[in-house]
C-alpha cells in the first residue's frame, strides 16, 4: 500500500565528519554561555573564531543552552544546528501535575468547519437526508450529468463554462452539496499520458446539488474536458468520521527512555479511556503548548526520550487494519464524463507583471493559477522566465531555510543537488530527517534543513523534530533570508483541531519574525494532489492554511494543487519534470527582486 510504503521508506545520505576538539568552549561557565552569541567560520577541515564583521555565508553561528552538548558535539555538525536552541532539550519531560486538557479546543477557530462553512451545512444536510447512509442514495457518477454551457464562444483568451449536476444512484436529482469533483481540460492528443499540456478548472460548489466549472482558454486545439467524482458527500463525511480522533486509529509512537524503558506516545493517550493524567508524562512543547503525552513507564519516572518509532499498534479498539479498509473502502476516482471541445485561435503568452509576493497576495483567489504548455508550468497570475540554472544567481549572498516533512527536504535536496554541494550534518543513514546545511561559496548562499516537530512518523530521537515556530522564533531574517515551509502529510489522519492549532503557532510565529526582522519572504507551499481518499483530507488542508496564512507581511500561501490537477501523479514525493516545475514556480516568487 502507497501509504505504507510512505511511512516506513527513509532517504538515506552519506555524509563526512570530521571530528574536532571544541577545548575553548569548555572553560565558560554556563551562566556566561546562555546569552552571547558564537561565530565560527568553515574554513576546509577546521572551524576557526571569527569577528561579526567578518560573516559570510558559511560562517554560522551556534546557539544552544547546553555547555555539555557542545563539549562533546563536532564542529562539521554543529554548522547544521544554526537556531536549534533546544536541539538537545527535545524529549525532556516537563516536571509536576499533568494535564492533559486542551482548551483551545472549545474555540472555533480550532474547528475545520469554520474555515468550510458550506460543506459543513451541506454535511448537515446529507444526515439529514441519509442517516441510515443507503448507498443507492448516495452520489452516482454514471448519473451524474455534465453540461457545456451553450453559445461559448471557444476562442484562446475567452472563458469555459460548464455545469455538473449531481444524481443518486436512485436517479434522483441531488439538492445538496458537498461532492468534491476535479476537471481538467487538457489536449486531445495527450489523453492517456502522465504529464499532459492542459489546464485545471475551478469548480465552483452552488450548494443544491448543481457545481459550476470555469476556466480560462489559454491554449488553442482539440481538447477534451474531463471530470471525475474523487469524494461524494457520502465519502467525504465518512473520512470526517474517521479523522474524528485527535491521533491516527490504529497506529501510535513507541519510545525509548534513557533508562531503556518502552513507553507509548501520541498527541492524545486519553482517547478511548487508555490513559489519564496520572498515568501518563507530559513531553510537550512549553513554548508553542503542541501536546505530546507518553504512558508513564513501570518504574513511575518520566525520563528523557532518547528514540521515537512509528508502529502500528492492535491495543485500541479500532486495528489499523479495519481503519484502512474502511478509510479506503470507496475505491479510486470515478469518472463522470469527457467532453471533446475545439479551441479557436493562436497561442498567445499573455503580458503579465513580474512575479512578486505582493503580486500573488493580490491575485491568489483567482483560479486556477495556470497552466501547461509545451510540458511547461504557465503561470497566469505573473511573469518570469527561471530556470534551474537561475536558482543559484537568484540564491546569491542568501540564506535559504527548508523547515518541515520530506517534501520541504526533497526540495532542499534538488536545490543542492544542482551543484552537488556537500550535505553537513548529524548522521541522517538512519534518520533522514536530522538537520542539513549546505554552503555554496560561489554565490556566497547558505541552504538549511529542518524537520517539524511531532507526530513524525520517521523513527529518530527527539532532536531530530524541531517544532517549526521554535526554528522561527530563533531565525535571523531580513530581506536576504528565504524560508519555505510545508506540514501537514503526517497530520492527515488526525482530528483536524491538532493541525490547525499547529500552523496557527507557525502563523503566530511567522508575525513575530515579521517584527523583528521585516522583509523575509516566506512560502508556504501547499498540498499535491495524492490518490483517493488523501486527496480530499490534502484538500481540507490546503483550504485551512489558505485561509490561516492570510495577511502577513512577505508571507503567501503558494497553492500547487492546479499543478498536480493536470498532473496527478498520486505520488508524496513526485519527482523528475513535475518536482522541477514545483521548485522553479516556488522561486519566482523568492527571486521577485533580482
Amino acid at each position: 500500500m502507497k501509504t505504507l510504503k510512505f511511512i516506513f521508506t527513509a532517504l538515506v545520505c552519506t555524509i563526512s565528519i570530521s571530528l574536532l576538539a571544541m577545548d575553548k568552549w569548555s572553560d565558560r561557565s554556563l551562566d556566561k554561555f546562555k546569552t552571547p552569541t558564537y561565530y565560527y567560520r568553515k574554513t576546509g577541515e577546521t572551524a576557526t573564531p571569527a569577528l561579526p564583521k567578518q560573516i559570510k555565508a558559511s560562517t554560522i553561528y551556534v546557539k544552544t543552552t547546553s555547555e555539555a552538548f557542545l563539549d562533546k558535539t563536532n564542529s562539521s555538525v554543529l554548522l547544521a544546528l544554526y537556531g536549534l536552541r533546544y536541539f538537545d532539550k527535545y524529549g525532556e519531560a516537563i516536571q509536576g501535575e499533568v494535564k492533559t486538557d486542551q482548551p483551545y479546543l472549545y474555540d472555533a477557530v480550532y474547528n475545520w468547519t469554520t474555515y468550510m462553512p458550506d460543506l459543513a451545512q451541506s454535511l448537515v444536510k446529507l444526515a439529514s437526508a441519509n442517516g441510515e447512509n443507503k448507498p443507492d442514495l448516495h452520489t452516482c457518477p454514471n448519473y451524474t450529468q455534465v453540461t457545456i454551457e451553450s453559445n461559448l464562444n471557444l476562442t484562446v483568451g475567452n472563458s469555459f463554462s460548464a455545469t455538473i449536476r449531481a444524481f443518486n444512484c436512485r436517479g434522483k436529482l441531488k439538492t445538496f452539496g458537498g461532492d468534491y469533483f476535479r476537471a481538467r481540460i487538457i489536449r486531445r492528443e495527450d489523453v492517456g499520458l502522465i504529464r499532459p499540456n492542459g489546464i485545471a478548472c475551478n469548480i465552483i460548489d452552488n450548494n443544491d446539488g448543481s457545481y459550476a466549472i470555469r476556466s480560462p482558454l489559454p491554449i488553442p486545439g482539440a481538447m477534451v474536458l474531463e471530470v471525475v467524482l474523487v469524494s461524494s458527500v457520502e465519502q467525504v463525511g465518512k473520512l470526517v468520521n474517521v479523522t474524528g480522533q485527535r491521533r491516527f486509529s490504529g497506529t501510535g509512537y513507541s519510545a525509548e527512555l534513557s533508562s531503556g524503558e518502552q513507553v507509548e506516545c501520541n498527541v492524545d493517550l486519553t482517547v478511548f479511556g487508555m490513559y489519564n493524567s496520572s498515568t501518563l508524562c507530559d513531553y510537550s512543547n512549553p513554548r508553542n503548548k503542541e501536546p505530546w503525552f507518553c504512558s508513564k513507564p513501570n518504574s513511575g519516572n518520566c525520563l528523557t526520550l532518547t528514540w521515537v518509532t512509528f508502529l502500528i499498534t492492535s491495543n485500541e479498539p479500532i486495528q489499523h487494519k479495519t481503519f484502512i479498509g474502511y478509510t479506503m473502502g470507496h475505491g479510486l476516482d470515478q469518472n463522470v464524463s469527457s467532453h471533446h471541445v475545439t479551441v479557436s485561435g493562436k497561442y498567445v503568452k499573455d503580458q503579465l507583471p513580474r512575479c512578486s509576493m505582493n503580486n500573488y497576495l493580490q491575485k491568489a483567489d483567482l483560479l486556477p493559477h495556470g497552466y501547461f504548455f509545451n510540458d511547461q508550468w504557465k503561470s497566469l497570475l505573473c511573469d518570469y522566465e527561471l530556470n534551474r540554472d537561475g536558482i543559484f544567481p537568484c540564491c546569491r549572498n542568501r540564506v535559504v531555510y527548508f523547515l518541515g516533512d520530506s517534501t520541504a527536504r526533497q526540495y532542499f535536496q534538488f536545490v543542492t543537488g544542482l551543484k552537488k554541494l556537500e550535505l553537513l550534518g548529524p548522521d541522517s543513514k538512519k534518520v533522514w530527517q536530522q538537520p542539513k546545511v549546505a554552503f555554496d561559496d560561489e554565490y556566497n548562499a547558505t541552504f538549511y534543513y529542518r524537520a517539524h516537530g511531532p507526530p513524525l512518523q520517521n523513527p529518530g530521537p527527539p532532536s531530530s523534530r524541531p517544532y517549526i515556530s521554535d526554528v522561527l522564533d530563533e531565525l535571523s531574517g531580513g530581506p536576504n533570508v528565504y524560508v519555505l515551509i510545508t506540514i501537514s502529510i503526517h497530520l492527515y489522519y488526525y482530528e483536524p483541531s491538532v493541525f490547525i492549532h499547529r500552523v496557527i503557532g507557525i502563523r503566530d510565529a511567522l508575525k513575530r519574525l515579521a517584527t523583528r526582522h521585516p522583509g523575509t519572504k516566506v512560502i508556504i507551499k501547499g498540498n499535491n494532489v495524492l490518490a483517493s481518499p488523501q486527496e480530499w483530507l490534502g484538500f481540507r488542508y490546503d483550504t485551512i492554511m489558505s485561509k490561516v496564512f492570510k495577511n502577513i507581511d512577505f508571507v503567501i500561501f503558494l497553492r500547487l494543487w492546479d499543478i498536480t490537477s493536470v498532473w496527478p501523479l498520486n505520488d508524496y514525493h513526485p519527482g523528475g519534470p513535475t518536482l522541477a516545475e514545483e521548485i522553479l514556480y516556488t522561486f519566482k516568487f523568492f527571486c521577485d527582486n533580482q
